[in-house]
């Protein structure tokens, strides 16, 4: 079903969206600002930048670099740690889901496969 919404004597027909997703959509900025605060200063701004979360357009890691006085490669390096733990937090927070991978049940650690 289609909501029709007449605009300026103009209609504009939009898919009828679940309640429960506008109000999800409506709490990521939120939710995503407290992923952000846990993450740390440096880690949380490079990632504002690189992906334009401060309202500007996103940023090179060289421009980040320049910026910050650091190389693009530093900044490639503090971006993965700051994605790595901002997954962390998001799954606690529950605005991701996780995918547990099972061990192998015949393979111990530092055991080799044979072919």
């Amino acid at each position: 079903m289609k909501v029709t919404i007449v605009i300026d004597q103009e209609s504009v027909s939009i898919p009828e969206m679940d309640p429960a997703k506008i109000v999800e959509k409506a709490m990521l900025p939120h939710d995503l600002g407290l992923a952000l605060a846990k993450i740390g200063k440096r880690e949380a701004e490079i990632i504002r930048m690189r992906y334009g979360l401060n309202g500007k357009s996103p940023m090179t890691l060289n421009d980040i670099g320049k910026k910050m006085k650091l190389s693009g490669c530093r900044v490639q390096q503090l971006e993965e740690r700051a994605l790595l733990r901002l997954r962390r937090h998001a799954a606690r927070l529950c605005l991701i889901d996780v995918v547990v991978r099972l061990p192998h049940p015949d393979l111990q650690p530092g055991w080799v496969v044979k072919k």
